[in-house]
């Protein structure tokens, strides 16, 4: 019986012996496997163990590897599973630490394992003493977990069977069940990774989808209503707005109910911001509305078309969003956010007739990443998806009648990368999203304004973005969540020597700028949960905090002369372009319209910042703003030279997949490069404007799971 987890030295020790045992001579493959997963484990980075990695490290695929589509990962774990039973069978009969690897996962299990030898006739009376003491410890140490679970009330639930609902290529999200619990409706953009999602519903354990849309428009974050007549669906029409259609379960004619100005884009993981009232006569979603277009949530009447508010987002917070009536209609729970990627789930009581009754009550105090909401049937517990901002992630469950504090919810199921969360009507089916998504830095070599050549040059197994290139060309800094959480990182031009600049462990630190001396680097972070700007010296140390609120501050930019840091400032949707002193002091605002991701120009006489995705400039010594092109821009991904801007359109347009330019002199735009695959975000120009860099999906998609026989801890 294990009496206590093994040390370190006595798990290698048995490591090397199973790798060098005559059972495993003529398998290094297998070898190298286990000693991967188990140093893994040791060292603390266990949540690195997935197919993709083990595919890439120990099996030494090139970075196109795609787990869904190629399983030798998965049939090598069965072999080493089988591998290692034999060897417990036989040369590691009486080993005292025995190494697992469970099936449904590649994090290894250590335990230590007395087996002392077989007892003579002349012992048996010591034996049963013995076997009484073992009772009494085995007793003795349940009822210490037993207690150490009660304390903590944060444990793993039975495990349920956890399947895939879709495997399509691509990105399918946002799951509704059905009034029966038989069917999935869902969002797919058919493969082609950019802007095209529609919406399809799909029988469990079927084959194919029936698409219920074919438009070219982004459609997503299906509901389902409660006589399972009609799904209703939002339809993107540009930055933050977007139509609310219904439309038959089966197909056909559409009906538009009304109008957003508040959505995410589905590229975030929102999961669902739409819900239906358990009468299914009214809609719940996020919308900024009235004279200071303050955000909140509102209902909107299926009859009538009346439209109510039900929250307003406090002004010193980001946005509500993921509302999700309780059956009994008693009350609303969804996430509020003190920034962007961190969200924690409030509790909204309602009257019989939909009318609010007192303010929202926060129920989590996470400050994580929490995308969805989704209530069981007893209107008491919820099940939600949270974590890391885009790894690192489970689904819980928590009793709204009980404790307000964090440590009241408990782990439905440790389900890797889980984004979205849907429960179906009987509670005994939950889907979520499983998002599947790799992106890494690319260099292209410039000869004017066409590409000459391309490679990657900072690549990891977690995602990498933002890059910006030191004035003095030898330094590149970037944001990547190699570490666990989000950090700032540096690396030489070639992407070797990577360093962390810092290590906040908040939930977003990101897109990073060098100062024009190179001799700092300015970022936002949410280490108190609401977004603001810092610094940091070159070679890292304790970071300056340059602005601290009210509002959110982002997207940090020198002026060339490094007096000043532009940057964004605002709530929700509604924001300015401002600017601070570097070495600290009073902000002063810069556009008179809204406005965000300002970039100053190399002469330092124009700043240019996006606003609707098309590019406006201001000269820095004051004037009128200006429209300078009327071509669609990705506001992460486009960067200003003395001639030339060099940018990558948003998704959802036809020229998404591709670099292009505009000479600032002339108006003439044209295609840089045409990319195989997705950009992600940031693209930045070298001081000499001989190359650039930009972010790349080298691995993307989500699929959706099913877990059958749900039944979370309550």
């Amino acid at each position: 019986m294990p009496d206590s987890a093994p040390s370190l030295a006595a798990v290698r020790d048995s490591l090397a012996k199973i790798t060098g045992s005559t059972l495993f001579a003529g398998s290094e493959c297998l070898s190298q496997f286990l000693r991967f997963v188990v140093e893994e484990t040791l060292e603390g980075r266990a949540a690195r163990i997935k197919d993709y990695v083990i595919g890439v490290e120990v099996y030494r695929k090139d970075s196109s590897y795609d787990p869904r589509t190629d399983s030798s990962v998965r049939v090598e774990a069965g072999r080493l599973r089988a591998k290692l039973t034999r060897y417990y069978e036989t040369d590691g009969k009486n080993d005292a630490v025995v190494i697992s690897v469970p099936k449904g996962t590649y994090v290894p299990i250590f335990a230590s394992c007395e087996r002392p030898p077989p007892p003579t006739t002349e012992k048996r009376v010591h034996l049963r003493v013995r076997t009484g003491v073992a009772v009494v410890t085995f007793a003795a140490t349940v009822l210490s977990l037993t207690m150490w679970a009660l304390k903590t009330r944060i444990t793993q639930t039975p495990t349920s069977r956890v399947v895939p609902v879709t495997a399509y290529p691509g990105y399918e999200l946002n799951p509704s069940f059905s009034r029966d619990g038989t069917q999935v409706a869902f969002s797919w953009d058919g493969g082609v990774n950019e802007g095209n999602e529609n919406i399809f519903v799909k029988v469990i354990g079927s084959g194919e989808p029936l698409r219920l849309t074919h438009t070219t428009a982004r459609e997503f974050s299906p509901a389902w209503s409660p006589d399972g007549r009609v799904i209703a669906f939002l339809r993107f029409l540009g930055p933050g707005d977007a139509d609310i259609i219904a439309v038959s379960s089966l197909g056909g004619s559409e009906r538009r109910l009304g109008k957003t100005a508040s959505v995410v884009t589905p590229r975030f993981f929102a999961g669902s911001q739409l819900a239906w009232s358990p009468d299914g006569k009214w809609l719940c979603f996020a919308d900024r509305d009235g004279a200071d277009e303050s955000e909140g949530l509102f209902v909107l009447s299926r009859e009538t078309g009346e439209k109510r508010r039900l929250t307003t987002v406090p002004s010193k917070l980001f946005r509500d969003r993921g509302p999700a009536f309780s059956p009994d209609g008693r009350w609303v729970a969804f996430c509020r956010g003190e920034s962007f990627g961190v969200f924690d789930i409030y509790l909204l009581a309602l009257s019989p007739e939909y009318i609010v009754s007192g303010n929202p009550r926060r129920l989590t105090f996470d400050r994580a990443n929490t995308t969805a909401v989704s209530w069981m049937p007893d209107s008491r517990h919820l099940v939600f998806s949270s974590g890391g901002f885009e790894a690192d992630r489970a689904l819980f469950t928590l009793d709204v009648t009980q404790s307000t504090r964090q440590d009241n919810k408990a782990v439905v199921t440790a389900a890797e990368d889980a984004f979205d969360v849907a429960v179906s009507p009987d509670g005994r089916r939950a889907a979520y999203t499983k998002r599947i998504v790799d992106t890494n830095i690319w260099r292209v070599e410039l000869a004017g304004t066409h590409a000459r050549s391309v490679r990657r040059v900072i690549a990891s197994t977690r995602n990498d973005q933002l890059p910006n290139i030191s004035q003095d060309g030898k330094r590149v800094v970037f944001s990547s969540g190699r570490s666990g959480t989000r950090e700032i990182w540096t690396s030489d031009v070639d992407g070797r020597n990577p360093v962390p600049l810092t290590a906040l462990s908040s939930r977003l630190t990101t897109n990073p700028a060098w100062s024009p001396d190179s001799q700092q680097v300015a970022f936002d972070s949410r280490m108190g949960g609401v977004a603001d700007i810092f610094t940091v010296g070159a070679n890292g140390g304790a970071p300056h905090r340059l602005t601290d609120g009210p509002g959110q501050q982002g997207y940090p930019w020198w002026s060339h002369d490094g007096r000043w840091i532009y940057f964004n400032s605002g709530q929700g949707a509604v924001r300015h372009v401002w600017k601070a002193p570097s070495s600290g002091g009073e902000a002063v605002r810069v556009t008179t319209h809204t406005g965000g991701h300002p970039k100053e120009s190399p002469d330092g006489k124009t700043l240019f910042f996006i606003r609707d995705d098309r590019l406006w400039r201001i000269p820095t010594a004051g004037g009128s703003e200006e429209l300078v092109s009327s071509e669609l821009v990705d506001e992460s991904n486009y960067d200003v030279t003395s001639r030339v801007v060099f940018f990558i359109p948003p998704a959802g347009t036809k020229q998404r997949m591709s670099i292009r330019f505009l000479r600032l002199d002339t108006g003439e735009t044209g295609e840089v490069l045409r990319l195989e695959k997705s950009p992600s975000i940031g693209l930045d120009v070298s001081p000499d404007e001989r190359w650039l860099l930009y972010s790349q999906f080298d691995q993307e998609g989500s699929d959706l799971m099913l877990i059958d026989d749900f039944h979370p801890r309550q």
